[in-house]
């Protein structure tokens, strides 16, 4: 049929522009799918959680299954809650925020324990995800950031802050017992010199004590 219907020059440009736009389109889909992807392999410190209704794991990106040691396949479709500490954590704290928290979001620190045990700090950052037209919950998502450095110069700088207020006080009492022992040193050298003024009159006193009865003795002579 189509190839005995005559062919309308400007249907054929239409159809072309159209297949030459899906093309385009298909592409840009192609290369923005390709740097998602990159862009979440990437992040190191950065993983992303997404839960079911029920709280079972939808989908994390490379950088959460790195974070916490474990395989996506080990984790797509299980309960947090069955895993480790820190992913039974995202769970509870996931749900309680985005059914209690106003909006449906909130923030949190939280120790997550890896699939090995060991443990690592993080902040969590929770939301609900809704439907566009009732607004029910279709899910919760959770964007986990690795704060280790951030919290280990935290503690180190508590640290700091209580040497130097011990150092402070040490300090403040050695600059008390200075101004008490400049206090008592100024007391010393005043009562040394009332001392100095008071033996000085009497030293000559003494010191002249048989002159004077002398004196007294021709004095009464005198007068008698």
């Amino acid at each position: 049929y189509y190839l005995r219907r005559p062919i309308n020059p400007i249907e054929l440009l239409t159809a072309v522009r159209i297949l030459l736009d899906r093309r385009r389109l298909v592409a840009e889909l192609s290369r923005l799918n390709a740097f998602q992807d990159a862009l979440l392999s990437a992040m190191q410190d950065v993983g992303v959680i997404a839960l079911e209704p029920s709280l079972r794991i939808r989908y994390l990106t490379p950088g959460m299954a790195r974070m916490v040691g474990y395989r996506e396949d080990e984790l797509i479709g299980r309960f947090p809650m069955e895993l480790a500490d820190g992913l039974a954590a995202i769970a509870e704290r996931t749900a309680e925020g985005g059914l209690v928290a106003a909006g449906g979001t909130g923030r949190s620190d939280l120790r997550v324990r890896r699939k090995d045990g060991s443990l690592f700090d993080a902040e969590l950052f929770r939301s609900t995800i809704r439907a566009p037209g009732d607004g029910a919950t279709t899910g919760f998502l959770g964007v986990v950031v690795d704060i280790t450095a951030r919290k280990a110069a935290e503690r180190e700088a508590a640290r700091a802050n209580d040497e130097l207020t011990r150092l402070l006080g040490e300090l403040r009492a050695a600059q008390a017992r200075l101004v008490q022992q400049a206090k008592l040193a100024s007391l010393g050298q005043l009562m040394a010199g009332v001392a100095h003024e008071i033996n000085t009159p009497l030293g000559a006193v003494v010191s002249n004590e048989d002159l004077f009865q002398r004196c007294f003795v021709r004095l009464r002579a005198a007068l008698a």
